[in-house]
């Protein structure tokens, strides 16, 4: 699957299973992170079977069942308006949402 398919079939997922990632994908996941890093100047971090980054409500309520996410951050640039940090950001998380799709991943 291209970036263009992910595109179409990409849409949201409330339903996680508890399968892990396979190994593969995620080195190929962390080295799009860092790739992106590189390009955008930002701090994304890979999250693998990790069950403890949403408390019990939010669990509840939004994320049941997620053990795998990625950490959205950066730091502002000196003199940067905040909607530009926020750009960088927007522009690498749907990059990297739109990879995991070309991998099979349903995010």
């Amino acid at each position: 699957m291209d970036m263009l398919e992910a595109m179409r079939s990409r849409h949201t997922v409330r339903a996680y299973t508890n399968k892990p990632i396979p190994g593969d994908i995620v080195s190929l996941l962390t080295r799009r992170v860092a790739h992106d890093n590189q390009k955008y100047g930002t701090a994304i971090t890979l999250r693998t079977e990790d069950t403890t980054a949403f408390g019990p409500i939010f669990k509840l309520i939004r994320a049941k069942g997620v053990r795998n996410f990625l950490i959205m951050s950066a730091n502002l640039r000196e003199g940067e308006d905040p909607r530009e940090l926020d750009e960088r950001l927007g522009y690498a998380g749907a990059d990297l949402m739109l990879y995991a799709q070309t991998l099979g991943l349903n995010t």
